[in-house]
Order: C-alpha cells, then structure tokens, then sequence
C-alpha cells in the first residue's frame, strides 16, 4: 500500500504528533511516527537542493518563499524549509554522480563542460 501525502498533511500530522501521548495511544503513535519517517524520507532540506543546483541556501529559500518550486515550512513561519523530492527530475545521488562522471571526462579530456554541449 502506497500512501501519498501533501507537504500540508505531513506537517499537520508532525503537529498532532506532538499531541499524542505514546503511553495512551501506542499503536496511534507509531503508526504515524512510521507514516512521518516514508513522508520524510522525500523531503529534501535547502542545502540539498543547493547542492543539487550548485547555488546558495539562500537562492532556494528565495525560490520557496516566491513558491518557484514546492515547498512547506512545517513549523510554520520561520521554520526550516522541506522540499518534496519529487518534483525533480532527478534525485540528489543521480545528480552527485552526472557531476562525478563530467568532472571525470574533464579531467580525462580537458577543456571546460560547456564544450561538450557545442
């Protein structure tokens, strides 16, 4: 069963997390705490989406607030951002490996990556 939720859903169920009591309703608390690390494990943090641009935290935290891409704060205002990594056409180990293998053929051929793309 796939279970898909929206970056308001998963930052209203880490609000009632909070108001769970794990001794009152243990089975309530670790069904959502399981739900919460599936829905955190394709949020990505600016610094990621950073990396994955090769531009500042800054510049995606600008991108957020002006809603370029998706994203949700889910302690609300002046929270840290989280990115839902699917709205990216690649993943950040996919683009870690593309820079790897152009930084390769670079160092193996010379000349600048532009290059390639003439």
């Amino acid at each position: 069963m796939t279970l898909t939720l929206t970056p308001e859903e998963v930052a209203a169920l880490e609000r009632e997390k909070e108001r769970l009591s794990p001794s009152e309703v243990p089975v309530t608390c670790r069904v959502v705490e399981r739900v919460l690390r599936q829905a955190q494990k394709r949020l990505l943090t600016p610094r990621e989406v950073a990396d994955m641009f090769g531009v500042s935290e800054r510049a995606v935290r600008k991108w957020c607030e002006q809603g370029k891409i998706v994203a949700f704060q889910p302690g609300g205002r002046g929270g840290e951002w989280r990115i839902p990594a699917d709205q990216f056409a690649a993943t950040p180990e996919q683009v870690r490996a593309f820079r790897r293998v152009t930084e390769e053929i670079v160092a193996k051929y010379g000349g600048e990556i532009d290059d390639f793309e003439r």
